[in-house]
């Protein structure tokens, strides 16, 4: 949601990590998932958001959801044990066979 609300701008880990009050390499294996799974792009060690339009349609309904439970989403974010991979996973878009 961060990249998203800044999708302009390229941010390096530490940048994001700082801003998310996470750990580093935490945050880097999260974009790196990220990445691969086509919602971020990457030039060096800076991430942008950008990912196709029917993935960026469903991203787009993710972050109404968001706004409207904010505090459930932000209470798990900060459960611990903290795994963000663990709570990105819980997004994860599924097709039906």
């Amino acid at each position: 949601m961060f990249l998203r609300a800044h999708p302009a701008n390229s941010w390096e880990v530490a940048t994001i990590a700082a801003k998310l009050y996470a750990p580093e390499q935490e945050i880097a294996r999260a974009l790196a998932h990220l990445f691969a799974d086509g919602f971020l792009t990457r030039d060096s060690e800076s991430y942008r958001y950008e990912c196709p339009e029917p993935l960026r349609t469903k991203i787009d309904r993710l972050a109404e959801a968001y706004s409207r439970q904010l505090i459930p989403i932000t209470n798990l974010i900060h459960a611990k044990p903290r795994n963000i991979r663990q709570f990105s996973d819980a997004f994860k878009f599924r097709t039906s066979d």
